[in-house]
């Protein structure tokens, strides 16, 4: 089936929906929203996808604007989604929304680039089951986030597999990105200014690559958390950052990695934002290779050395294979 919903193009944002508790819920393949604004209440959703007891593939929603509704496309069964080109404005509470335990089954293979996100708790809030299934997987997000607001990262994804997040993230109340219970995940061409607090968080995950990115200041609302944190997870690489002193630095740290994570890979940091120290790892079985001084054959964190490797104007002090503090190293 084929189902095309286009709003008049008299206005900014297309012709104007304002609905009840649901404005839309699609229960049809290949249909196609485009060009409507939708303006509700907080207990409203604009758009629902699929129903617990079956599942829609194949749609697409873009160039909409969402405005003070509770959620702006939700997937409770949905696959094979393109929800690029939307915005989801101030006293809309999440964007993009699933949630496995509230009854939702599916929310897969989805692209939702040049996405703007102004003031949600989240615009992007995925959660699958325990463990993660292939109803939960594969996923492309990127565009502008800022002034996220109340305990919730700008994009949360929990317990999914695959996933591909990029872009602008600007004062943002609390995490930029969360990743918790996940696997094969990819953070990268990513830029941070004042984050409100750790700006990327990493929690019981499994191969998260992040790299290629600036944060721009640290800590603004909330000092003495690290920049980007790292619990109980394995194969971690955070390689290519860097972070820059503006003249708000409060992150504790470059970069922290906690004793529960283990086969970390760390390289090509550059990190000034900090009031404590670079790094704060205690994987046992982490690897580093600073600045291309450190090589990971020179420096093997789980190889039990204490003592400090000094190459060049590097210093790392080691206790049992634990590297505990870093001078002059980025």
């Amino acid at each position: 089936m084929n189902i095309a919903i286009h709003g008049a193009q008299t206005g900014v944002y297309g012709s104007r929906i304002s609905g009840g508790s649901n404005d839309f819920i699609v229960r049809a393949d290949d249909v196609d929203i485009k060009n409507l604004a939708f303006v509700g209440n907080k207990s409203n959703t604009a758009i629902t996808l699929g129903v617990p007891e079956f599942a829609i593939f194949d749609t697409h929603i873009n160039n909409c604007w969402f405005a003070g509704v509770g959620v702006g496309i939700r997937l409770v069964n949905a696959g094979g989604l393109d929800l690029s080109h939307n915005t989801f404005d101030s006293g809309t509470s999440y964007g993009i929304y699933s949630n496995q335990s509230e009854g939702d089954v599916m929310a897969n293979y989805v692209i939702a680039d040049d996405l703007r996100g102004f003031q949600q708790i989240s615009t992007v809030s995925i959660t699958g089951p325990s463990p993660g299934t292939a109803n939960y997987q594969g996923y492309t997000f990127s565009g502008i986030f800022d002034n996220s607001v109340q305990s919730s990262a700008s994009i949360s994804l929990t317990r999914i597999i695959g996933a591909k997040i990029s872009g602008i993230f600007t004062q943002n109340h609390y995490q930029d990105i969360s990743i918790s219970g996940s696997s094969a995940v990819v953070i990268s061409n990513f830029h941070v200014y004042n984050p409100g607090q750790t700006s990327i968080f990493i929690n019981q995950s499994n191969g998260v690559n992040t790299s290629n990115g600036v944060i721009f200041n640290s800590g603004t609302l909330e000092g003495g958390t690290p920049s980007i944190s790292v619990v109980g997870s394995a194969n971690t690489t955070v390689a290519g950052i860097t972070s820059v002193n503006g003249g708000s630095a409060h992150a504790s740290y470059g970069l922290s990695i906690d004793s529960a994570s283990g086969a970390s890979r760390i390289y090509g940091n550059n990190f000034n934002a900090q009031t404590v120290d670079t790094y704060n790892v205690q994987d046992p079985t982490a690897l580093f290779e600073i600045k291309g001084a450190l090589s990971a054959t020179s420096v093997v964190a789980g190889n039990g050395y204490s003592g400090t490797a000094t190459v060049g104007g590097c210093s790392i002090k080691i206790v049992s294979g634990i590297v505990v503090s870093t001078f002059g190293c980025n």
